[in-house]
């Protein structure tokens, strides 16, 4: 459910979505000349906000966000709607934590803030960046956990875009030029949309989503670097970060790290090392929060195997595997030991289970 949010660009609940998200697909919408006065109507987030409310004073849910966007992209039809989001964005937007990384000396500096403190603007859990730093070319790959089809084809587009903003930040603009950039989902209609925005050769039904650049452009000096503005502000973000995980707690952060490795569940040990904390001490809040390891990778598992099973025509083999099961029947006996039937059973009911 919806609430006020702590700060614009910030929200106060791990997983939550900041309202300028919303704010930015309903100027999309009008830009491209429909109205927005069913959606407004219609919407259960716009329509319970006070008449002096801004929907940039509220943070929702991912379930209220993604349920928002399913109807957007159901409703209108906007071409590269994902794109456009992406360069809607300005790293001020993302409150204080835009402002630490504005104040960055360099790309190579403003990464170990995005990485952080990227829990503090909130995000779909289903989507996460990862970089890969060569000698000459360096790229930053977009890994989603949602099945092919427009939802996922709206967040990967809307991540690589929001990339390009880079650009805004260097002392020299013009410097900033992407080697190429490739897209796991098949060629659409609008392809020249994203031609003119990466302005570099696009491919699509790519095995990965990625962009690619030369390596130097990591050191770009930001126009903006300022050492001192730079370490308050992360202070600050330092700060909100806390109060983010006293208020999900551990096993919210465990989830997320496991909703992060598709194929490959980090070990208990990796966890620990990420959270800088001892095995012992790891095992000892996690049963002071009432769970374990194994009960959280399980619970995840099963959530993303139920979604997979409904919404894709991934084989059982195929959906282990993202899973991280190396044998399909290991698989098949932890879900209906979970659900009480067995994957088969499931999708030719295609129902949700109970």
């Amino acid at each position: 459910m919806s609430t006020k949010a702590a700060s614009v660009g910030i929200v106060t609940t791990p997983g939550n979505m900041p309202g300028i998200y919303i704010e930015k697909v309903l100027k999309i919408i009008e830009g491209q000349g429909h109205s927005t006065a069913e959606l407004r109507q219609s919407s259960k987030i716009l329509s319970s906000l006070p008449d002096s409310s801004s929907v940039t004073d509220i943070e929702l849910t991912y379930a209220e966000y993604k349920s928002f966007i399913e109807t957007v992209l159901d409703t209108f039809d906007i071409p590269g709607l994902g794109l456009l989001m992406g360069t809607q964005f300005r790293v001020t937007d993302f409150g204080i934590l835009g402002y630490a990384i504005l104040s960055s000396r360099s790309l190579r500096a403003a990464i170990p803030i995005i990485d952080r403190y990227q829990q503090l603007w909130g995000g779909s859990p289903n989507l996460f960046s990862s970089y890969k730093l060569g000698e000459k070319l360096s790229s930053q790959t977009e890994h989603s956990n949602h099945p092919p089809g427009k939802l996922q084809q709206f967040e990967l587009e809307e991540a690589a875009a929001q990339f390009v903003s880079i650009r805004q930040l260097l002392e020299e603009p013009e410097k900033f030029k992407l080697q190429k950039v490739t897209f796991s989902f098949p060629k659409p209609v609008y392809f020249k949309m994203f031609e003119e925005i990466f302005m570099c050769p696009v491919h699509f039904g790519q095995p990965h989503s990625e962009l690619f650049f030369p390596t130097e452009m990591l050191d770009y000096p930001f126009s903006a670097a300022n050492d001192l503005a730079q370490e308050m502000c992360q202070q600050q973000c330092e700060k909100f970060l806390r109060q983010l995980e006293g208020e999900g707690g551990l096993t919210e952060q465990i989830r997320t790290a496991i909703i992060r490795s598709p194929g490959e569940a980090p070990t208990l040990t990796e966890l620990a090392d990420s959270l800088h904390m001892s095995l012992r001490t790891l095992r000892r809040r996690l049963k002071a929060e009432g769970t374990t390891y194994k009960e959280v990778l399980t619970e995840i598992r099963m959530q993303l195997a139920k979604q997979y099973l409904l919404e894709t025509p991934l084989s059982l083999k195929e959906i282990g595997y993202l899973l991280g099961y190396t044998e399909v029947a290991n698989f098949q006996r932890a879900f209906k030991n979970w659900y009480k039937i067995t994957p088969r059973e499931l999708r030719l009911k295609g129902e949700q289970p109970d």
